[in-house]
């Protein structure tokens, strides 16, 4: 079977069902001891994962802290749990080494003209993305044309700037937050604290931030269900980490990408049950993507393994699905013009909004590079006013719209085999 035909067949039913909608009664339904959750069941369990993730146990999910490490290992026992195979971790790839950034401290003191201080406090009145790094600045006899205030509320547009230093009032702190061409250091304000530094006449502003890197082993994880055809693999991946946390600062990770690993548990959870039935026709690797936000770090060293696995590798990444202020689908990136066609054409015959390609990164890119055929499917723009951001928790993501995308790819997938489920519980 041809790559094209493969990959638009697993995506076949991501395209033709728009929702997790089933005939009769909303129930879950058994057929040759294969279950399938209703739609009311598959959402609910969706939305669990997502918050779960969410939560101050995980502290958005950093590489390098202990949130991520238990991340790693509850994933891990998801999918130990439905007796799916585990790649061994001592496999160059799934296991690797990373710097970690982390903040140490963070001050910063503003001086009136009438010798005033005002000391600022990291987290709640201002923040210095970990990008930043260190940052020793003492700025005397500022006006606001020379520090460049700039007021993005609403917005996640910044614009260019010349200045040394950027004031900018974000009704959210996000972490990461590089706006193109800006030179400087960003820093993002309260709007009560931006209130209050454009009506102090300054007569200075000092700022120091420190930002250690510490060297971590850290791993991906790799569930597989192996099929009938061990020379070809399709590769569903969602990476687990996030931006973490800086000093009082968290940064859930829900959209990004929480939303992404929650379809990738339920997908897995419903794949593995068909495949008990009747093995597919090729394997389906189930890759949880480490270090994405730290240069794709993980998926470059997963599509090596991979690469050396196989002869035929094709991937599906989920990266900031299911944003709750666009249901619909962008394609982050598509190296088949024939796939493209065929999936924007069944979109449309089908109703499902479809808003374009982006030029997006991901992991997707990592495989890219080795001629794999790969598709990354985000919500467009990766919901860039929440991304990164202190607001993006369990709440940015509808978890019905991640069921959405989450049962059609199972059922693209049990198409390829002609799968043993009975179609009359699936509603088109």
């Amino acid at each position: 079977m041809r790559k094209e035909y493969l990959f638009t067949f697993v995506f076949g039913f991501l395209l033709l069902a728009t929702g997790c909608v089933f005939t009769g009664e909303d129930r879950a339904a058994e057929g040759n001891g294969v279950t399938i959750h209703s739609s009311t069941q598959a959402t609910e369990l969706i939305s669990s994962y997502i918050a779960h993730l969410c939560t101050p146990e995980f502290s958005g999910r950093a590489i390098g802290s202990a949130g991520n490490d238990r991340a790693t290992e509850w994933i891990e026992s998801i999918l130990i749990g439905l007796d799916i195979t585990l790649l061994n971790t001592e496999v160059p790839g799934i296991s690797f080494s990373v710097d970690a950034p982390e903040l140490l401290f963070s001050t910063m003191i503003i001086t009136t003209d009438i010798g005033e201080q005002v000391t600022l406090e990291h987290g709640r009145d201002f923040f210095i993305a970990l990008s930043d790094g260190d940052v020793d600045f003492k700025l005397s006899n500022p006006d606001s044309s020379s520090v460049g205030f700039l007021d993005i509320s609403q917005s996640n547009l910044i614009g260019t700037v010349d200045w040394d230093l950027i004031f900018l009032e974000a009704d959210h702190f996000r972490n990461n937050l590089t706006p193109n061409y800006r030179e400087g250091v960003l820093v993002q304000l309260s709007s009560e604290a931006f209130g209050k530094m454009k009506a102090y006449s300054l007569l200075s502003v000092e700022i120091v931030n420190r930002v250690q890197y510490t060297p971590y082993v850290v791993r991906n994880i790799v569930g597989l269900i192996e099929g009938s055809n061990q020379d070809k693999v399709v590769v569903l991946t969602a990476h687990f980490d996030g931006v973490g946390s800086a000093g009082s600062v968290v940064f859930p990770g829900g959209l990004d990408n929480a939303s992404g690993v929650s379809a990738l548990l339920y997908i897995a959870q419903e794949l593995k049950q068909v495949s008990v039935q009747s093995p597919f026709a090729f394997d389906i690797a189930l890759g949880f993507c480490n270090a994405e936000e730290y240069g794709l770090r993980g998926s470059r060293g997963l599509a090596k393994v991979f690469n050396d696995r196989y002869k035929e590798v094709t991937v599906i990444n989920l990266d900031c699905i299911g944003y709750v202020m666009d249901s619909s689908i962008a394609m982050g990136y598509c190296n088949s013009d024939q796939m493209k066609d065929n999936i924007v054409s069944l979109m449309s015959e089908h109703g499902i909004v479809y808003s374009g390609e982006d030029a997006l990164p991901g992991d997707h890119m990592s495989f890219v590079s080795y001629g794999n055929t790969a598709l990354l499917l985000c919500s467009p723009g990766f919901g860039s006013n929440d991304i990164h951001s202190t607001a993006s928790d369990e709440n940015s993501v509808s978890a019905q719209l991640v069921c959405r995308l989450s049962v059609p790819i199972r059922w693209g997938c049990s198409l390829v085999q002609v799968t043993v489920i009975s179609w009359p519980f699936i509603l088109l």
